[in-house]
């Protein structure tokens, strides 16, 4: 197995320390040997010559031959030598001073090596071994560091060839390649969940289309460029039969039509260069063309309308959506351009079916616009512009008894349909849905008057209604008053209305039994609140949510919940109604069920009701 130059290292200066220490413990044996030998031999060799013959001839030759570095004496007889013979010795080593005392002649004298004796083969073997084992370290430093060097040098190769498998090192090549491509998918996957995220924050996700964030930026970047001078457009559309489609056909026909209605801005705008389309919020898209003109506009608005006629038709709607556009350019402020566009979006929603409108200037500001909407809702309110329209239902129970939903239609000047959702909601804004509703309904107690027929109507409530007492004061008398009509007229609340707002549904609900009317919770089904509404409301009708009936085919879960709803209801002495019913084998599937009957467009769509008079028919 090939071993790392750092393993290699660290072996060999253990080693190195080895023989070291081997041959400290050598040296040190034979130092010792030696010093023992030449201790006895100074004994012998001082006693003699310093005693018998204390010349200097004879300590340098002695010293000579001893190899002597320093001497001192081990033991000492009571008398030192006379001062002539230790000045002698003094004299001739001055290093022995303070180290060296001898006795008297015929006295014993004991001697003992103080420092170190200079063995020459000793210190040769010394310095042999010391020098081969710095120049074995260094040597292994030298290598590694020209291992390290050429690795270097490799590494570098590898990284800057385009060629991997031409590489010195296929290891590290093949290395280098797996690290390489992991990173680069790596790379690639937060690319792809950065690019997903940015999709998510600027793009609407069931249509597909920029959303407000993306609006918002991208509006106030128009607005903000200099080198913009020229005029742009801006067009706001509504799609107004949403809440309609929703309550008729279920939540997932109104999102159907929500991606329909993108689809055709979409297919208006592919002729127009530089134009995007968002989505804002609900039923409201715009779309924001950089460099337009007022006869870009018009051939925007007359694309527009024929995508919704045709769509309209398609689909057998009231309507499909409408169209109020305005031009701007830079240094214009936002909330201008858009108090623009919405009166522009009135203007147009209170005009022909599926128009566009292009307001210019600013005339009143935002302000028009309200007006605009509270002076055609008086306008309605005065003249009774209400169309009735019904949709009845088909029994698949020959004892229970249904009823004619009604609903409200707005005419305008021109007799064109006005949008019944804007209505609504402008009414509501400005506290008029409640003189509305009053309107209304007064118009269906009329009508059933005058047509004497053994036939029970639905009359649908909103939450102002609901929730305000003056206005249950009032429907309790009128009530009162026609009690043969009251008893034929079911009124009609959805589920979530009712949820939210129990204790005012309950005395709703008591009063319509004082009077002697019906009470209907419709879209029902949509949470675990329904079956408290149940014990709390005991309603006389309930319509199931349209979004059940639409998935009813291929939802095992959907069948088992109705089942239950008709089971439970049965025992209670309610009648269930399925709404949005648009195809037989729904119809079929409901039969197996047990539901009491059905409504949507398999049965009927909503047809006008003739209006009527004492004397004659009127159609408004």
């Amino acid at each position: 197995m090939q071993k790392s130059p750092n393993f290699l290292l660290r072996y060999a200066i253990g080693a190195t320390i080895g023989l070291m220490l081997l041959n400290g413990a050598v040296i040190h044996f034979l130092q010792s040997n030696r010093l023992a030998e030449t201790n006895q031999l100074v004994k012998a060799s001082l006693k003699s010559a310093l005693i018998s013959s204390p010349s200097a001839s004879t300590i340098h030759a002695l010293t000579e031959q001893l190899k002597l570095e320093r001497l001192s004496v081990i033991d000492t007889a009571k008398e030192a030598l006379p001062p002539a013979q230790s000045g002698l010795l003094l004299s001739l080593y001055p290093q022995l001073q303070g180290v060296v005392a001898l006795t008297t002649p015929g006295q014993q004298a004991s001697f003992r090596l103080q420092g170190s004796v200079l063995f020459p083969e000793l210190v040769a073997l010394s310095l042999t071994a010391l020098t081969t084992l710095l120049l074995s370290i260094w040597g292994l430093f030298y290598l590694q560091r020209q291992q390290q060097k050429r690795i270097e040098q490799l590494l570098k190769e590898e990284i800057l060839t385009q060629d991997h498998s031409m590489a010195p090192l296929p290891e590290i090549s093949h290395a280098l390649q797996e690290k390489e491509h992991a990173a680069q998918v790596q790379l690639e996957a937060s690319l792809s969940r950065n690019k997903e995220l940015e999709v998510r924050a600027s793009q609407d996700p069931l249509t597909g289309l920029l959303n407000r964030t993306s609006f918002q930026r991208d509006l106030t970047q128009r607005l903000q460029d200099e080198s913009q001078q020229s005029m742009a457009l801006l067009a706001v559309v509504r799609a107004t039969e949403l809440n309609n489609i929703n309550k008729q056909r279920g939540f997932v026909a109104g999102d159907r039509y929500l991606q329909d209605v993108a689809n055709l801005l979409t297919r208006a705008c592919k002729r127009i260069s530089n134009t995007d389309v968002y989505r804002l919020a609900g039923s409201d898209f715009a779309i924001l063309q950089k460099t337009g003109n007022a006869n870009l506009a018009e051939q925007l608005g007359q694309e527009l309308k024929q995508q919704f006629d045709q769509y309209q038709t398609e689909q057998a709607l009231d309507g499909v959506a409408y169209c109020g556009m305005t031009l701007f350019r830079h240094g214009h402020q936002t909330e201008q351009i858009l108090s623009r566009s919405d009166l522009a979006l009135a203007k147009a929603q209170t005009g022909v079916v599926n128009g566009w409108f292009l307001q210019e200037k600013d005339a009143e500001d935002y302000l028009q616009g309200e007006r605009h909407w509270k002076q055609v809702i008086h306008q309605v309110i005065e003249s009774q512009a209400i169309m009735l329209m019904q949709q009845p239902m088909q029994s698949m129970n020959i004892s229970v008894r249904t009823y004619n939903e009604i609903l409200a239609r707005f005419v305008g000047d021109n007799n064109q349909l006005l949008p019944t959702e804007t209505i609504l909601a402008m009414a509501q804004r400005h506290d008029l849905l409640v003189r509305l509703e009053q309107q209304i309904i007064e118009l269906i107690i009329n009508q059933y008057t005058l047509r004497a027929i053994d036939q029970r109507w639905g009359v649908n409530l909103s939450a102002n209604a609901l929730m305000n007492n003056g206005f249950l004061i009032w429907l309790e008398r009128q009530l009162l008053k026609e009690p043969n009509v009251a008893s034929n007229l079911v009124f009609e609340l959805d589920e979530d209305l009712l949820d939210c707002n129990l204790a005012a549904s309950v005395r709703l609900f008591e009063m319509l039994r004082r009077a002697g009317s019906r009470s209907s919770i419709s879209k029902f089904g949509k949470g675990l609140g329904s079956f408290r509404l149940y014990r709390e409301l005991k309603p006389d009708y309930i319509k199931l949510d349209a979004s059940l009936i639409d998935s009813l085919e291929r939802d095992h879960t959907s069948q088992q919940f109705i089942r239950m709803i008709v089971e439970v209801s049965h025992r209670l002495g309610c009648v269930v109604v399925a709404e949005g019913v648009e195809n037989v084998a729904q119809k079929q599937l409901l039969e197996t069920l047990y539901v009491d009957a059905i409504q949507g467009y398999l049965v009927a769509r909503p047809t006008p009701i003739p209006a009527m008079t004492s004397s004659n028919l009127e159609i408004i």
